[in-house]
């Protein structure tokens, strides 16, 4: 187990035990309660003006490769516990962070243990993210395991990082897409997880396409559809709302639906042409009634996913920010009621 480096809270914990409750800034492992074998814990009391999140940065000095990490959150009762939990991380050579899991808490257990799989990842920053289920809720942090995976680990060419660094990496963001493009959180058949998968691809790709032809009769040159109609020419790709939203490129015709309507055909796991047709049809494809036209669902697992969690976290601000109006509108007509 790697118990080496340096953490810091955000914000500071108002329960539990010293050091941790009483140091602000940097908190050593080698001193700190979260290293220390589950004799003591850092805490967060539930107030009416508490933060809903609170988040801890660890500094690991090291690039290390990671087995697992281990998250050990023991309540003293009911009133003690958490909704969900983010684990992100990232090596020293990367600007963002990548989210290693996100868990949402199950069971009514006050001893509760949280184990994320981390495959031999490599990692020297690692970022805790822990929400409330609502704003009393007490928040424990009992102990942070880190299991060392196979390999050596990397000297690093930074020193430990200041305070005010590590508060900084709190605000970076976290990477949603690997470097295929694809959503980095889950997996399914077919992912590329390796170059030489992705060579192979292609080139099983290009071999189906060189028996394939536009039809010209149907697309023209750019894969625009021709009996959808004609729209002014631009010279620009642009979209352009009829009853949906729309792609119409350049030349005028209409390019590709807005709404996941057709994405083209996968060919081998890859993207084929819009304009083009195969002899054959994937598996991973399935029939609209709308212009029976072809919606990959390889390719939503791909490029939508990232899309679907931003707005989901759009919609879930959205409602706290008209809950927090709520709240403020009824606390004012009881003052007034009231007569205060």
């Amino acid at each position: 187990m790697i118990k080496s480096g340096n953490y810091l809270y955000s914000p500071q914990p108002d329960a539990g035990s010293s050091p941790d409750r009483v140091t602000s800034g940097l908190v050593s492992t080698a001193n700190g309660v979260l290293v220390d074998g589950l004799s003591n814990y850092a805490g967060w009391m539930g107030s009416g003006t508490a933060l809903t999140t609170v988040r801890v940065v660890f500094d690991l000095l090291r690039d290390y490769p990671l087995e697992q990490i281990n998250i050990v959150m023991n309540s003293q009762n009911i009133y003690w516990g958490f909704k969900d939990i983010t684990v992100k991380y990232r090596p020293e050579a990367k600007l963002g962070y990548y989210i290693a899991a996100r868990h949402v808490r199950s069971g009514t257990n006050l001893n509760y243990t949280v184990t994320v799989p981390m495959a031999n990842a490599t990692a020297r920053y690692v970022i805790l993210e822990i929400r409330r289920t609502q704003q009393y809720q007490h928040i424990p942090l009992t102990e942070v395991e880190f299991y060392k995976g196979t390999g050596e680990a990397r000297e690093i060419s930074t020193d430990a990082l200041t305070a005010t660094d590590l508060k900084a990496e709190l605000s970076k963001d976290a990477l949603m897409v690997d470097k295929y493009g694809q959503w980095i959180s889950e997996t399914w058949p077919g992912k590329v997880g390796y170059d030489v998968q992705l060579q192979f691809e292609y080139a099983n790709e290009a071999t189906q396409l060189a028996t394939t032809a536009l039809n010209l009769a149907k697309y023209d040159a750019y894969g625009g559809i021709k009996s959808m109609g004609k729209y002014a020419a631009t010279g620009f790709f642009r979209l352009q709302k009829n009853r949906r939203q729309m792609v119409v490129h350049h030349a005028r015709w209409l390019s590709v639906y807005h709404e996941r309507r057709r994405c083209g055909k996968s060919v081998g796991g890859r993207l084929q042409d819009a304009g083009q047709q195969s002899r054959r049809e994937p598996e991973d494809c399935v029939r609209r009634a709308a212009g029976q036209e072809l919606v990959c669902s390889g390719l939503y697992q791909r490029y939508q996913r990232p899309v679907r969690e931003l707005r989901r976290r759009q919609r879930h601000e959205k409602i706290r920010r008209q809950l927090r109006g709520e709240m403020g509108r009824h606390h004012q007509e009881a003052v007034d009621r009231l007569g205060l």
